[in-house]
This record gives C-alpha cells, structure tokens and sequence, in this order.
C-alpha cells in the first residue's frame, strides 16, 4: 500500500512527480498522497491536452522545429511549476552543471536554461532525423546562444565584486522558537 502512489504515478506520469508524491507517502501522509496524487496526474494530464496541439504544430516547421519545441517544453515546465501542482524542481535547468553556464539564469531565469538546453537536444535530434544543409544557420543560432552565454558566465564569474565600496553592516538572524535572552 506505501508504493502504491509510487506505482500509480510512474504508470501515468514521469519520475519528477512520482518523487513527490511518493515522498509524500513515506511520511505517513497517505490519504494526502493519495488527493495529491489524483491532482497531480488531472493537472499534468490536462497540461499535455492543452499542449499536444502545439507539439503537433511544431512537426509542421521543419527548421524551426526545434525552436518551437524548446518554446513548448519551456511552456510545459512554466505550468508545471506553479498553482497546486507547483513543483518547482525537476525542471531541465536543474540538470545543467556547469557554472559559467548557468550564470545567465540572473538574466533569463532558469527558463532561459531550460531553454537552451532543450534546444540543443532538439538541434542534435533534428540533425539525426533530417541530415540537411538547411539546418545549419539553426546550428549557427544555438551555437552563438551557447557560446554566449557560457562567455556571459566566464565575464560575470571573473568580474570583481567591489566590497569595500558598500557600507557594512550586521545582520542577525534569530529562529523564532529560540528566546533572544
């Protein structure tokens, strides 16, 4: 009975929710679990109703399939992380590790990230399928996206933070159920 919304959501969904909900239910939060589970699979459900036609759409633009497709599944994790089924984590930009590179997140946000990261898999897919010279000025497109922004993240990461211009100052950080005396 305890891996009983892990089963349920692994058949219907992905790992990301299936995480959540099953964690959910290792906490003896199971009657919980189990409304979030129902809530969790509508919701996402109805994400790839409203999405599909896009997704179909995109079959339709041959060299800006990919772009399109990096639109949609930035569109999929933008739902997906907020209102009642905002999980915020699980998103493709979480996957990215290399800090120059995600550096540009204080630009775009991790949608930017999630971006670029989909598109490229979606540029080196396209390049499987098609084999065309017509996908080159995409190519070019996602290599300039890259470069720049791994170049933004070396610049911002070399960049000196002037400290001793700003007026320090103390903080203190009190935990509430800790008595200050």
């Amino acid at each position: 009975v305890r891996r009983l919304p892990y089963l349920l959501l692994r058949f219907f969904f992905n790992a990301p929710a299936t995480t959540e909900i099953y964690t959910l239910s290792l906490h003896d939060a199971l009657p919980i679990s189990v409304w979030t589970l129902s809530g969790v699979v509508a919701a996402h459900t109805l994400y790839f109703i409203i999405l599909s036609p896009f997704i179909t759409l995109t079959g339709k633009y041959g060299t800006l399939r990919p772009f399109l497709t990096a639109a949609v599944w930035i569109g999929y994790e933008y739902f997906k992380s907020i209102g009642y089924t905002g999980f915020p984590w699980g998103l493709m930009a979480h996957s990215a590790g290399f800090a120059p590179f995600v550096q540009i997140a204080d630009i775009t946000g991790q949608w930017g990230i999630s971006f670029i990261i989909v598109l490229f898999n979606a540029m080196i897919l396209e390049t499987i399928l098609v084999k065309e010279k017509r996908l080159i000025p995409s190519w070019i497109f996602t290599a300039i996206l890259m470069i720049g922004s791994i170049s933004y993240g070396i610049y911002i990461n070399h960049k000196e933070i002037p400290w001793e211009k700003t007026d320090r100052k103390s903080t203190r950080l009190n935990s509430s159920h800790i008595p200050l005396s």
